[in-house]
């Protein structure tokens, strides 16, 4: 990724493992448009890539076109939506719907009118996907961030949010804060609500580090964003500043540039940022070989624990670091409120009955 155009495959190449890794990164539209005009680029590969290309095409314009359905009968409802990421965000900064792999459609919804919501997106044909249980209970929405629901006939699935992260990774936004930050975008004869660029781009370097198995979909959204001569500088250091995201930022700065080594960084975001914060062990996390997650080969203590240390690792202050670490033993994840719902006057019990289910969990994973 680091020169794509001038990248020589006449070396051996692995076209399977290849394939694999475009597809865990998304990034097949993309690198169709960079690797096309290379031309040592094997042709078994051009025409993969190239038949991706066309394939998400055709799937973005049907998520434009149930964008448009979803954007009319919510507005019917008196309902306020927020379009996050997706083919929106790739008309944003690509000037193209159709370059960027969407497995859904995500959008943002006030939280207070989440039963409204369902009742809606119900009459229009979807079906929540997992725990139908939990839907709609105080307990369960302050606890987690987003649920999908499936359209069967249309092969669609929305993600459904009511914030746009896990309140236990710490990097958190409400609702309401997404709302203060959007503007309209007008296309194809019809607005659509997003968020500025300048918050886009602080929600982009968020979803990309809530986890330590990173998409470079997301890495190459944040590069394009970054170039563009719309940022206004001043107003997304203000919003670094306020949400305290200067770790995240730096670990996002030290990722483009592994890629772009020679971008240039205005003074007013290297100000705010510590002076050391391009050490060693930022640097680390993406110059390294690009690994598929595996997490799955982990104990249920392991993933939990790294979990844990990594959510810490994205912030600098230690209130932000202690607050994302005490919120597993104080609120409930999805795992706990399957296994016991309480109501909204009993929550306070929680930090008793967490330890007790995790046990529970920790041995059942491991009989």
């Amino acid at each position: 990724m680091r020169d794509p155009q001038n990248y020589s495959f006449e070396t051996s190449f692995d076209l399977q493992s290849f394939q694999t890794l475009c597809e865990y990164h998304r990034i097949r539209p993309q690198l169709y448009e960079i690797l096309k005009n290379n031309k040592t680029t094997p042709l078994d590969l051009l025409a993969y890539l190239k038949t991706q290309r066309e394939q998400w095409t055709f799937r973005n314009l049907a998520f434009m076109a149930e964008a448009k359905k979803l954007k009319a009968a919510f507005s019917k409802a008196d309902i306020d939506i927020i379009f996050y990421k997706g083919g929106l965000l790739s008309q944003e900064i690509y000037g193209d719907f159709s370059i960027r792999e969407s497995s859904d459609l995500d959008i943002i919804v006030p939280p207070n009118r989440l039963i409204e919501v369902g009742d809606l997106l119900s009459k229009l044909g979807y079906k929540l996907c997992r725990d139908p249980q939990l839907w709609g209970h105080e307990t369960f929405i302050l606890s987690d961030s987003e649920i999908e629901w499936h359209h069967e006939e249309k092969q669609i699935t929305l993600d459904l949010h009511w914030r746009p992260n896990n309140p236990r990774t710490g990097l958190n936004f409400s609702y309401e804060d997404c709302k203060t930050y959007s503007r309209f975008l007008e296309l194809q004869n019809d607005c659509f609500r997003l968020t500025e660029l300048e918050f886009t781009f602080l929600l982009l370097a968020c979803h990309r580090l809530k986890s330590p198995q990173r998409r470079l979909c997301h890495l190459l959204d944040l590069i394009t964003l970054f170039e563009k001569s719309q940022l206004n500088w001043e107003s997304m250091t203000k919003l670094i500043e306020e949400f305290k995201l200067q770790k995240v930022i730096a670990k996002t700065l030290v990722s483009i540039l592994s890629i772009h080594p020679n971008t240039s960084l205005p003074e007013t975001l290297l100000d705010i940022l510590p002076k050391n914060w391009q050490h060693n062990g930022i640097s680390k996390e993406d110059l390294g070989c690009i690994k598929i997650d595996s997490s799955n080969n982990k104990t249920w203590l392991q993933s939990s624990w790294n979990f844990l240390v990594y959510s810490a690792s994205n912030h600098y202050s230690l209130k932000k670091k202690m607050t994302c670490n005490s919120f597993i033993f104080l609120y409930p994840s999805v795992q706990v409120t399957r296994t016991i719902l309480l109501k909204p006057k009993a929550r306070f019990l929680y930090p008793l009955i967490i330890p007790l289910v995790y046990i529970k969990l920790a041995f059942q994973n491991k009989s």
